[in-house]
């Protein structure tokens, strides 16, 4: 099976597309609002798929290792995946911060009013545009980086996302839930109006989710005998304690400034770096069930434990450990181990699909499938 290895992430469109209802005019008229200098930049927000949705639209949850096109992308199977919140920072070539905007993003797509995606910006500047989705859950103080004060560039570019003790970012398998982070950093240059049309200048941009997860499939063949097998743990080896939240040194192809031709605008992470000091570790994932799996003959079970990990770059090549619990002769307890093919690194935005054959007793094959998972479409943002 091939490596299917493309980015997920929810898109953001900046758009110079305005509607009635604005404090501003359409590019057909003068704006007595705009300060000479400046232009406008409105910000459209939708997912990574070119069709628009209706107001009403919402994530559908597809089964576990069903793949939604050759590609193999695939949209959130949770709300928790989904942007809810948006930072915006943008910075003038002084490092000087023009905005710091934080936004509230509804169900449907939309900024919950009374916030808006619509900024007066310099013109005639490169900037940084800085993103940051959900960051409730990122050990940092972004209401501390006020306007018009100088961004803390070095400081947010080390921002470490650490692993708990028990090894996971985030753990929404249980009660409590936490949303995805998300984040990017775009430079955009600013160009001086020399045309009405010019005041309002537009570009495409995106956030990616700082997390991986795995989904596990495990199927028994029909010789496989009378007795099942009780699957007592999953593991997986070159798990990182620790990552960066925003992307370093990350190579999408096609490039983050080029149009993209696959499904959902998806892209692939060719290359990226991780932490000097990070350490890696096997991951355990725990079995769904009260007590133990039972695997029977012809048997076929999926699961997604909802657990986030860093991503990581393990250059030995990731493994797989199956711990099963026999009990019988035909049966004995052992430990199913295989090197996972097409895996050479775990970049950020990635869902690893595992599929575990049971061939006979003490032997497994192994396959996998490495995917994004999509945001669901979300309503761009007009006439705010």
């Amino acid at each position: 099976m091939n490596l299917k290895q493309v980015i997920y992430g929810t898109v953001l469109t900046l758009g110079g597309l305005m509607a009635g209802g604005c404090a501003h005019h359409g590019p057909d008229g003068p704006d007595p609002v705009l300060p000479e200098g400046s232009v406008y930049l409105t910000l459209q927000v939708r997912a990574l798929d070119d069709m628009l949705p209706s107001p009403t639209k919402v994530a559908e949850a597809y089964p576990v290792f069903e793949e939604n096109d050759s590609i193999g992308f695939e949209l959130p199977a949770t709300e928790y995946e989904k942007m809810k919140t948006l930072r915006v920072i943008i910075v003038r070539p002084n490092g000087e911060v023009e905005y710091n905007r934080f936004l509230n993003i509804t169900e449907t797509g939309l900024p919950q009013a009374p916030d808006d995606l619509t900024f007066i910006v310099k013109a005639g500047e490169a900037k940084k545009v800085y993103l940051f989705a959900n960051e409730e859950a990122v050990p940092y103080d972004f209401t501390a980086i006020r306007q018009e004060s100088y961004f803390p560039t070095e400081e947010a570019n080390g921002i470490i996302l650490n692993t708990n003790s028990q090894g996971w970012l985030y753990d929404n398998s249980g009660a409590q839930k936490t949303y995805i982070p998300m984040s990017e950093v775009f430079d955009m240059d600013i160009k001086v109006p020399e045309t009405q049309a010019d005041l309002y200048q537009q570009a495409s941009m995106f956030v990616t989710r700082a997390a991986v997860k795995f989904s596990f499939e495990l199927k028994g063949v029909t010789d496989l005998g009378p007795s099942p097998l009780y699957i007592s743990s999953v593991s997986v080896t070159g798990m990182s304690d620790r990552e960066y939240l925003l992307p370093h040194n990350t190579v999408y192809k096609p490039t983050k400034y080029e149009p993209t031709d696959y499904t959902y605008n998806g892209r692939f992470i060719t290359d990226y770096d991780t932490p000097s000091d990070t350490v890696l570790n096997p991951f355990t994932f725990k079995i769904p069930t009260t007590t133990t799996l039972p695997l029977k003959a012809g048997q076929t079970f999926a699961f997604t434990p909802y657990v986030y990990l860093p991503e990581s770059n393990d250059t030995s090549g990731y493994v797989v450990s199956v711990n099963f619990d026999g009990g019988t002769a035909d049966h004995p307890d052992f430990v199913g181990v295989a090197k996972l093919p097409n895996l050479p690194s775990l970049p950020r935005n990635t869902h690893v699909k595992v599929a575990i054959t049971v061939t006979k007793s003490q032997s497994i094959d192994m396959a996998v499938t490495v995917l994004p998972y999509l945001s669901v479409k979300l309503d761009p943002v007009f006439g705010l």
